[in-house]
């Protein structure tokens, strides 16, 4: 993953100096591979013991990370950010889509300024990918598929 995040980065001109969260980041095993790149994201999750154990795994920042519903990412942080990031956001399910439809809709809400910013999602099946593309059809789009 580091690589295609690595390749992602690049071609995106996203770097240290850059503002970037990582939404639904959990304990922030994935957040690993951003520290390693040198980016080091406000992190965000809905699950407060999800965060707890970060913080004590010594992944998560203390004064980066915060307890959020995603869905709310822009209320918080309006135009704040350069690049969203998205790893595995959690099981998208036709049964949960209603939970998670706002946290994707409100991402481009974040993006500094408005919808021009860059976002990195990944997902476990192809069918989260394609649910999620069909639900940010209206915003601008690049296809970083691997």
């Amino acid at each position: 993953m580091k690589g295609v995040l690595s390749d992602f980065l690049r071609s995106e001109g996203i770097s240290e100096r850059s503002k970037t969260v990582e939404i639904c980041c959990g304990d922030g095993a994935a957040t690993i591979a951003l520290h390693e790149l040198g980016i080091f994201p406000l992190t965000a999750d809905i699950n407060k013991c999800e965060i707890c154990r970060g913080l004590r795994e010594g992944v998560l920042s203390p004064k980066r990370s915060v307890v959020l519903n995603c869905a709310y990412l822009s209320a918080f942080f309006p135009k704040a950010f350069d690049c969203v990031f998205g790893f595995m956001l959690g099981k998208i399910t036709p049964f949960n889509l209603f939970e998670w439809k706002p946290v994707l809709l409100d991402i481009p809400k974040a993006l500094n300024p408005a919808g021009s910013g860059c976002v990195f999602l990944t997902f476990s099946s192809e069918w989260e990918a394609k649910t999620a593309k069909d639900i940010l059809k209206g915003f601008p789009l690049r296809n970083h598929e691997k």
